[in-house]
């Protein structure tokens, strides 16, 4: 387990969670939003998800990479 975490989070940070939270809570980039949700819904094995969940999802990155 500990080997997949490393591998996860040698392709996405804390800092870019973080960057992509300040961008969401300032505006809303239609095109990154859906880009996310379209994410989030491979993350979680569905074939959408909403603004809802991807905020759900990028609010904790420890969680988020554990999900990955």
């Amino acid at each position: 387990m500990k080997e997949t975490v490393d591998e996860i989070t040698k392709f996405i940070s804390q800092g870019q969670v973080k960057a992509l939270n300040e961008i969401f809570s300032h505006n809303t980039p239609k095109t990154l939003a859906l880009g996310m949700e379209i994410v989030v819904a491979i993350l979680r094995n569905h074939t959408n998800a909403t603004n809802i969940d991807v905020e759900l999802y990028f609010s904790d990155y420890t969680k988020l990479v554990l999900k990955m």
